[in-house]
């Protein structure tokens, strides 16, 4: 059975600027899951001088529930201010079971989208989302990082410290997205970060700090809006300022 959500996004991109932009790799992975579970194919850009996407949504998170999933995406130029945009979106999902975690596909994909905005507009071609580069090597970085998470008893839990790799483990306890109880309406009962430290190819007195994210018990019935990206920034902002 074939079920559509659709709605607008706004974006600080010009319209031709963020789909040349979009467009310059076929593949897309989710900010918050790893390729496959869920993943952003561009199927279809023949319309790209109407600034008109498909595309398939793929990964374990489909397949659990879905025959397919895909997207169409459509970005013009703002009537108020040409410099900016409006995205025009629609999901058709070809459901295998009753409604399942349909909003979790949606907010991946239009975080991702904005993400890509933000990216797009950054004058700094180093900035993403999922890391950073920091100004100490990698060793000491990774000790002053694993040292500042273990004193934060109030937001978060150090977990696994695998020091010959310089990674790390953490465990968001209290943030705007999380709560300790699952039932009062939060979107995500756990999150972990893992947090691994590299030194810069070019320079060894300078590291590359990068982390991926794992959502456990998402409640994928609730409406948040940009629940996603919310949870982004929160946990960049921690990661850089511990």
């Amino acid at each position: 059975m074939l079920t559509h959500k659709s709605g607008k996004r706004y974006l600080v991109s010009p319209a031709e600027e963020f789909i040349k932009y979009f467009i310059r790799k076929k593949s897309h992975v989710s900010f918050f899951y790893a390729a496959e579970e869920l993943r952003f194919e561009i199927v279809s850009d023949d319309d790209v001088a109407k600034r008109t996407v498909t595309i398939s949504i793929l990964g374990t998170l489909i397949s659990e529930g879905y025959k397919t999933v895909k997207a169409r995406i459509t970005v013009t130029p703002r009537e108020e201010d040409i410099t900016k945009s409006c995205l025009e979106y629609t999901f058709e999902f070809d459901k295998i079971k009753n409604h399942i975690r349909k909003t979790e596909i949606v907010e991946s994909l239009l975080t991702y989208i904005d993400i890509s905005d933000t990216n797009n507009n950054r004058s700094d071609d180093n900035f993403k989302y999922n890391s950073f580069d920091a100004g100490y090597p990698a060793e000491e970085y990774f000790k002053r990082k694993v040292k500042a998470f273990k004193e934060d008893d109030d937001d978060v839990t150090v977990g696994d410290v695998n020091r010959k790799n310089k990674r790390f483990t953490v465990s968001f306890i209290s943030a705007p997205f999380l709560s300790d109880s699952y039932e009062d309406g939060s979107i995500f009962q756990s999150m972990e970060v893992a947090i691994t430290i590299t030194p810069k190819k070019d320079d060894n007195s300078r590291s590359r700090v990068k982390w991926t994210i794992k959502v456990e018990k998402f409640d994928y019935s609730k409406e948040q809006a940009d629940f996603f990206l919310i949870a982004a920034d929160h946990i960049r902002e921690t990661i850089m300022a511990a």
